[in-house]
């Protein structure tokens, strides 16, 4: 599969002793080629082999002003404390409103990364439409099989998330052999707790035990890079996988590329644009991360007032 695009791709690359820069890459009209070709034609590679390649994605400017510092404390600063080496990338969604909020940037002041990857929604919604015109009617669980209508109920919102995986995915393939482990998760992520270096031993494919619904929890994984890889890279292969909910196709990946997939107690918070957590109106899901909460109120309370 390729990503035969049109697209304007922004490539961001930090360099210690610089400030945060932008290269911009214009339109291609070509019709071959992977996204992952003309990202490395875009990105200089880092001069140091570094083990574990961390990626993250979403509409970075939903909720990642909030979520950074989470990040700094529970992740990168443990992968820092062990003198463990890693590059990171970001990977945009961009967008101006979500959640009914208007967002903006700000979040590149705050980031620092090694690539940054960004594409338009209105460009993600025409990949969509280009390849699964009919998303809304032939894929997911839908009644008399199912109680509820799977689309109906999140709409166009898990196509945009397997188009980012996937761009994840053809990102990480462009690096294999650069990185032995991939840590790849959603900018909306508030961790309960330290990310645990013990992972790095496992042959096992890191997720949470957070949502499995029918399948594997999504929005957290680290293992070998390949692992990860294929694990996420759903978008051309919706309409043979995507049967029940966006869990079970990264189970239906699991199984066709025979990569063994351990759930571990590692759960966090979804944050959204207005700084409330998601899923409070769903039961099932909010009782074992409601835990959560105190350490997101007190720390929101400290940015506040320094702010």
């Amino acid at each position: 599969f390729s990503f035969m695009f049109r697209l304007l791709l922004c490539v961001c690359i930090h360099v210690s002793s610089f400030p945060f820069h932008l290269l911009t890459v214009l339109h291609t009209t070509t019709n071959t080629g992977t996204v992952t070709n003309r990202i490395e034609k875009a990105i200089k590679t880092v001069a140091t082999v570094t083990n574990i390649l961390i990626v993250v994605s979403g509409c970075l400017s939903r909720s990642l002003n909030t979520t950074y510092k989470n990040h700094i404390e529970k992740i990168f600063s443990i992968l820092d404390a062990n003198s463990i080496n890693y590059s990171t990338c970001y990977i945009n969604n961009k967008v101006t409103e979500i959640d009914g909020v208007k967002v903006s940037d700000d979040f590149k002041h705050k980031i620092q990364p090694d690539y940054f990857l960004e594409f338009s929604q209105d460009f993600v919604d025409s990949q969509i439409l280009k390849y699964h015109p009919n998303y809304k009617t032939l894929y997911f669980r839908k009644p008399p099989i199912s109680d509820t209508d799977y689309v109906e109920i999140f709409g166009i919102s898990p196509f945009r998330n397997s188009f980012i995986e996937t761009s994840c995915s053809e990102f990480m393939d462009s690096k294999k052999d650069h990185f032995t482990h991939c840590l790849a998760f959603c900018s909306d992520n508030w961790f309960e707790k330290d990310f645990q270096l013990n992972w790095m031993k496992s042959n096992s494919l890191i997720v949470s035990d957070q949502n499995p619904a029918r399948g594997y929890t999504n929005g957290f994984y680290f293992g070998s890079i390949d692992d990860v890889s294929k694990l996420i890279n759903s978008f051309y292969s919706l309409r043979q996988i995507a049967t029940l909910d966006y869990e079970h196709l990264l189970k239906a990946n699991a199984e066709q590329n025979s990569i063994k997939v351990k759930e571990e107690h590692y759960r966090f918070l979804k944050i959204r644009a207005n700084k409330k957590p998601a899923y409070q109106k769903r039961g099932g899901i909010w009782p074992k991360i409601s835990h959560i909460l105190n350490d997101y109120r007190f720390k929101l309370s400290s940015v506040s007032k320094q702010d």
